[in-house]
């Protein structure tokens, strides 16, 4: 709103006395509109950039990571990960040739996308609740993926997941330690499938957890 619009007859064709109004009352709208922006700049799914960056602080994960592979290398040997063949220029299909003396690992800036995911996973572990089903629905909320898990009552677990999730996806699940679960139980084998939400929810009810 433009408050000059708002003065009198008697003082509107002073131009010191509006630029004072617009100076003081504008102003300050501006800084209330700058400020009630803000929960949707930094909301974690509209947050970009240094935005983000401000995000991770809070909740406690650097964009930087190390030792870790985001996209695996396109290859055939026991050695190298038998990603598909990649799309030039689109980094979530396929892998990429494996150069000679290139390391497996290495620190990598992740992309906004990728950090979202891992802020996301960081959030479910901060909240996790100890139980089986909770793995499924971090599952749903870190990559909007249906899940569900199988506990054969040895401790460790198999992820059932939808296979729509990106080869960036399938590679932070695989590399990171995203999914929150019992401490002494390990995460044995991630399954990708075409698992429906209905499906996921069937097996749910059915006892599959």
């Amino acid at each position: 709103m433009d408050y000059t619009t708002l003065i009198t007859s008697e003082h509107n064709q002073k131009p010191k006395f509006s630029a004072v109004v617009d100076l003081l009352a504008n102003g300050a709208a501006d800084i209330a509109a700058q400020i009630l922006s803000l929960p949707h700049a930094f909301d974690l799914d509209y947050a970009i950039g240094k935005q983000l960056d401000i995000d991770g602080q809070w909740i406690g994960q650097s964009r930087t990571v190390s030792d870790v592979l985001i996209i695996g290398f396109f290859g055939f040997e026991d050695d190298i990960v038998a990603e598909p063949f990649g799309e030039e220029g689109n980094a979530a299909i396929g892998g990429r040739f494996y150069e000679e003396g290139e390391p497996f690992s290495g620190t990598s800036v992740l992309s906004d996308p990728e950090y979202r995911t891992i802020l996301r996973a960081k959030i479910i572990r901060n909240h996790y609740d100890g139980t089986a089903q909770e793995i499924a629905t971090a599952l749903r909320y870190i990559f909007n993926a249906p899940a569900y898990i199988r506990d054969p009552g040895n401790m460790g677990l198999t992820v059932v997941v939808n296979s729509g999730i990106s080869l960036v996806g399938q590679s932070l699940l695989t590399n990171f330690d995203l999914l929150p679960r019992p401490v002494g139980v390990s995460i044995d084998k991630i399954i990708y499938s075409h698992l429906s939400a209905e499906a996921a929810d069937r097996a749910t009810a059915t006892g599959a957890l």
